[in-house]
Parts: structure tokens; sequence; C-alpha cells
């Protein structure tokens, strides 16, 4: 019975101290897990871990653009010195164009811009002696052929009067309005011995071109206007702003079977655009470069105040280089483009 006791109490004991000891273990890993648990990063607090990565690669980003705007701003400084350079350079090639032409005379100057070969002083001179030398053989003038359009003006006498003066004759191709307006003029250039021509009524491209009748009607008027002033026919035709290109082949064989003859030029003044003494100086250059030329040399000019401001100028030359001017008439072969 005593022995049977002993071994209850033992037993409880045991298993007294197993429930402590599996109590205590429990309350240990109870500790530990609380205490990992704890330690834990949250989900927020993971999320700010890994920015500064992502902020690593937005800078890593923003690195990369700026060396390539970088590379593009080099790129365009590179491009702009290089425009610079060319600019430089062609600065240069046309100081030193204009340079060359200031060395020679102005004559030489203008062939050269022209791109035209110019003669040498010694061909120059040959030709010159030749001249000279004609000259004094048959002493014979040289022959050119003054013509003026859209006149008569109020101011046609004193353009009648310069030519009266040096002993020159011209022809004027005018518009029916202002032959109705000015009627004394057109008389007075008849009376010494000038030409005068029909330019037409509108002087306008669409009207005048429109057709062989708007051609033939706008030249018939005008002669027939003419002849009402003056009593004397006419058939010499200059068409507004010259025959070419506006003319058709037509509307030239209607004017050619009306009898008329078509005049257009081989020397334009152009007084029309420089309205100054520049015009002189054109007509000087092209009469030297036609000098040898053979037919008639036209030269256009019109009847505006600026040149009949400048006219001296030209006529002066004309006269001291041994030209004479002549009216244009029927018996000639007509000039036309």
């Amino acid at each position: 019975m005593g022995m049977g006791k002993n071994r209850w109490v033992k037993g409880t004991v045991l298993c007294s101290l197993a429930l402590g000891i599996l109590a205590s273990g429990a309350f240990i890993i109870y500790n530990f897990d609380s205490k990992a648990v704890a330690n834990e990063p949250d989900i927020g607090q993971k999320v700010s871990r890994k920015m500064p990565l992502k902020k690593t690669e937005e800078t890593l980003y923003q690195v990369t653009m700026d060396d390539q705007f970088e590379k593009e701003r080099i790129l365009d400084k590179k491009h702009e010195a290089s425009l610079q350079q060319q600019k430089k350079v062609d600065e240069e090639t046309h100081n030193d164009r204009q340079k060359s032409a200031s060395n020679h005379t102005p004559d030489q100057a203008a062939t050269i811009r022209n791109d035209t070969p110019t003669s040498s002083n010694k061909d120059t001179s040959a030709d010159q002696q030749k001249e000279n030398m004609s000259k004094a053989v048959n002493n014979s003038k040289k022959t050119i052929y003054l013509t003026f359009d859209d006149g008569p003006e109020s101011f046609s006498e004193d353009i009648l009067s310069l030519l009266e003066k040096y002993n020159y004759k011209a022809t004027f191709f005018m518009l029916d309005g202002n032959i109705k307006r000015y009627p004394d003029a057109v008389k007075k250039m008849v009376k010494l011995g000038d030409s005068i021509g029909i330019h037409g009524v509108t002087h306008n491209v669409k009207l005048f071109y429109a057709s062989e009748k708007s051609v033939m009607g706008e030249i018939n008027q005008t002669q027939e206007t003419l002849k009402t002033i003056t009593g004397t026919d006419t058939f010499l035709v200059r068409t507004p702003f010259g025959s070419y290109p506006y003319l058709t082949e037509k509307e030239r064989k209607a004017v050619s079977d009306g009898g008329y003859m078509l005049w257009d030029w081989n020397i334009d003044s152009q007084d029309w655009y420089y309205r100054d003494e520049r015009f002189v100086k054109n007509v000087i250059q092209q009469l030297e470069q036609k000098s040898k030329q053979k037919g008639p040399i036209i030269i256009l000019m019109h009847e505006k105040r600026e040149t009949l401001k400048y006219l001296p100028k030209l006529l002066d030359y004309l006269n001291k280089h041994g030209y004479e001017s002549e009216a244009l008439s029927s018996q000639m072969a007509s000039v036309h483009f």
C-alpha cells in the first residue's frame, strides 16, 4: 500500500515537471514570435525602403536626358559655327570680287559683273584707232533711232525743242486718249519732221491682246484719231509692252494684213524703271556693246518728266560721239521681237 502511494506521488511530480517544462517552452516561443513580429517592418515601411531605388532610377534617367540635351547643344553650336564660317567665306569672296571690279574701268567692271570676257587694252586701242581713221576718211556719222512711248504729254513740246537743238529726229508712239488731250504737240511733231506712230488705246495687256479683233480695233481707232488731227496716215505700230510674248501669230498676221508695220526695239533705256540719270548710263553701255552691230539701233524711251530732265545728258553724249538720230519710216525694214 505504501509503495503504491509513493509511486503515485512520483508520477504526479514528474507530470507536474513535464507540464511546467511545456508551459515554459510555450511561453518562450510566444515571446520570441512577438518580438519577431514587432521588429518586422509593415507594408508602408517596405515601400519606403524600395523608394530610394525608384529615386535612383529617376535620377539615372534624368542624367541620361541631360547628357542627350548637352550633346544636342554641342551639335547646335558646331552647326552655328559652321554657318558663321561659311558666311565669312562668302563675304570675303564678295569683297574680293568688288575689289577686283574696282581695279577696272567702269565698263570693264560692268563686263566682269555680267561674267562676260573683256577685251584687252591693246584691242580697245586698236579699235579706237580704226574708228578714228574711219572718221577721218569719210567723216560719216552713226545713225540711231530715238523712240518715245505713251505720249503725248503736257511737256512733249519741251522734248521736241531739245531734239531740235541737236537737229535730231525721233518717232513717237502715242496713245489715243493722250493724242486727243494734246493735239498741238502731235501737230508740232509732224511739222518738225518727226514720225508719229500708233500705241493703242487702253495700254492694258488683257484688253489689248484679247483677240485679233481687240488688237486691230485699238490700232485702227488710234490711226483714225491721228489722221483726224494731223491729216496724215501712219502705219507704224508699237504694241503695249512690246510684241513679245503677248502678240499671237494670228494677231501678228492680222496686223500685217492690215498694212501696218510692227516696231519693237533693241536698246531698252529702262527709264520706266530707273527714273533718274541711270537710264542714260544704261543706254550708253548698250550702245558701246552694239557699236559693230549691223542694222538699225532702236532706242526705247518714254515721255516722262524724269526722262526729259536727263535727256540732255544723253543727247550730249550722242552728239559728241558722232551719232545722228533719224525718224522711222515705212520704207525701212522693221525691227521686232
